[in-house]
């Protein structure tokens, strides 16, 4: 749920007489809100004893639980294990449904996955993808609605 600031009063002290309108781009019945998640893991040792091909039947099997059963997120994997001391992999998560993306986790617990356990979660990080050109930009440079804060 999305929410804008539509009381009478203000935060900031130099807007407080001014009433602020919430801004139609904003709300949420004039767009759909798409997030992404990076969710960085972390490969346990159980992952490194198994065999390649044991790596992408279970990475495979991932993929489709999610694919087959949550219409409204998506899924991809990258491989940071040469590149990054801090985590081995990122999945990046996109979705327009909070509550789907939440079910297609908590299935992944349950999968050998998370379940194994062949990864730790070291971070998550979710994100609007692409809202800030929809933001109302004043001159300044600082969003309306980050005026108010």
């Amino acid at each position: 749920m999305r929410v804008a600031n539509t009381s009478n009063d203000s935060h900031s002290v130099v807007h407080a007489a001014t009433r602020r309108q919430p801004c139609p781009r904003l709300q949420e019945s004039t767009m759909t809100t798409t997030y992404s998640v990076f969710m960085l893991l972390k490969a346990t040792p159980y992952w490194h004893s198994l065999a390649r091909e044991e790596r992408i039947a279970i990475r495979d099997d991932a993929l489709s639980r999610v694919f087959n059963h949550f219409a409204a997120v998506t899924l991809r994997f990258f491989d940071a294990s040469g590149l990054h001391a801090g985590c081995s992999e990122v999945l990046i998560w996109e979705t327009t449904d909070m509550a789907e993306y939440r079910a297609a986790v908590e299935a992944l617990q349950a999968h050998a996955f998370f379940g194994a356990p062949c990864f730790e979660v070291m971070d998550v990080i979710p994100t609007l993808a692409e809202e800030w050109p929809a933001l109302p930009w004043p001159a300044g440079g600082v969003p309306a609605r980050a005026m108010a804060l």
